[in-house]
């Protein structure tokens, strides 16, 4: 199908079209018309592909995307906005025309352009702003215990508002339940774990009285601004969803003792973290993260560390600060060395750094006298320092199938044999 504005261009009027011009015509043709177009000029079918002009339409319409997405992943994101549009917004009567009886009506589809796309858009996301207000405000109502003496909480009718067309209305009515009730009720701790939202209402921010607040297993992509004032939070839990980006106001809370993010696409850890001074427990695994701040340096209070699954080439020095660590996992990186500085954290009960690029490992890890265990399977290590003869009490994994512990390296023959030369070198005469 060729679009009519293809068919009323000659193709050596579409050569001679500034780059500028093409791209306003793009506006407005569906996508299958693109590859028709291409067909019929060069200068299209090289427009056709061309990786800034998808990236400038995907801006324009108001998506984020990756700068290493192809075009045709561009195209397959903007169709996608538009079959996931059918399922929120069934065809009218005017766009359903019956064959017989028995048949499904026919759908009419509207060509896939910038300003339909836009406003598809628009629609969804305002649909699932109403639909997760709706989720979000029945848990906070389930959970708020009635503070004795206080006025008693409106009951909300969520059945009215669930029917109600007027998305604003919504919106501010939970706003004014959120500020009506807030002091007539105590609430500490508030689990929204595996909801499937895609969005949260600021207003969560306004419960000043949260210690825990529990996010897992959702689809967020951004976290309002207002939630990082919560100044009595103890635990945060935001793991598996799709956030890119955490941003500084974290610096806020300085009272977190656990705060879970992995399985993100997290691509850089802010400076700010470093204010979380009374920070036990922090998992930022199963992420994009190519380097980690020095300032995680000043969490002192750090006993478990993981930065598992991400793309770390290297670790700040600073990390042999944090002299109340019992775990680090640094598993699954690019980690080609590890700083001496690992042998200050005296309290380590247990270190991996299997999955990397290591060719060797520094002699301070003989150090760590409370080590009991130690993972460097799955690296390029030749040659084990005679440190981790130090370690008496350390289950040390090698490689696949061996696991060294000092009474193995104390029998005869063959295994005692090839252990020995792992750790000590060959044995010469």
């Amino acid at each position: 199908m060729t679009s009519p504005v293809s068919k009323s261009i000659p193709s050596l009027f579409q050569d001679l079209l500034p780059k500028e011009d093409k791209l306003k015509i793009f506006s407005y043709l569906d996508i299958p018309d693109l590859t028709s177009v291409s067909y019929l000029s060069n200068g299209f079918k090289e427009l056709a592909n061309d990786q800034s002009i998808w990236s400038d339409i995907i801006n324009r319409i108001g998506l984020n995307h990756s700068k290493y997405e192809t075009v045709s992943e561009i195209k397959a994101k903007i169709e996608k906005i538009h079959e996931l549009g059918k399922l929120y917004f069934p065809p009218s009567a005017e766009e359903a025309t019956p064959f017989y009886f028995f048949r499904k009506p026919k759908v009419i589809k509207k060509p896939i352009t910038i300003e339909n796309t836009k406003e598809t858009l628009r629609k969804i996301n305002e649909e699932i702003k109403i639909k997760d207000t709706l989720k979000v405000w029945q848990k906070v109502y389930e959970k708020a215990d009635p503070i004795a003496g206080k006025p008693a909480i409106d009951i909300p009718k969520f059945d009215e508002l669930k029917e109600s067309t007027d998305k604003k209305a919504i919106k501010a009515s939970f706003a004014d339940w959120i500020n009506n009730n807030k002091d007539n009720f105590n609430l500490t701790r508030l689990y929204l774990s595996n909801l499937q939202l895609n969005y949260l209402p600021k207003e969560i921010g306004s419960l000043a009285q949260l210690q825990e607040l529990g996010l897992g297993r959702n689809n967020l992509t951004f976290i309002p601004k207002e939630i990082w004032s919560l100044a009595q939070l103890q635990e945060l839990s935001l793991s598996d969803n799709n956030l890119t980006s955490i941003p500084e106001e974290i610096g806020n809370l300085t009272q977190l003792r656990e705060l879970y993010l992995w399985n993100n696409n997290l691509t850089s850890i802010l400076k700010e973290i470093g204010n979380l001074s009374q920070l036990h427990d922090l998992d930022l695994a199963s992420n994009k993260l190519t380097s980690i701040p020095k300032e995680i340096g000043n969490l002192s209070q750090l006993q478990t560390l993981y930065l598992s699954g991400n793309k770390l080439t290297s670790i700040p020095k600073e990390i042999g600060n944090l002299s109340q660590l019992e775990g680090l996992s640094l598993s699954n990186n690019k980690l080609t060395s590890i700083s001496g500085e690992i042998g200050n954290l005296s309290q380590l009960q247990w270190l991996s750094l299997s999955n990397n690029k290591l060719t060797s490992i520094p002699g301070e890890i003989g150090n760590l006298s409370q080590l009991h265990r130690l993972d460097l399977r799955n690296n390029s290590i030749s040659y084990f320092p005679t440190c981790l003869d130090r370690l008496t009490n350390t289950n040390i994994f090698i490689e696949k199938h061996i696991l060294i512990t000092h009474k193995i390296i104390r029998f005869t023959g063959d295994i005692a044999h090839y252990l020995y030369n792992k750790i000590y070198g060959p044995i010469t005469e």
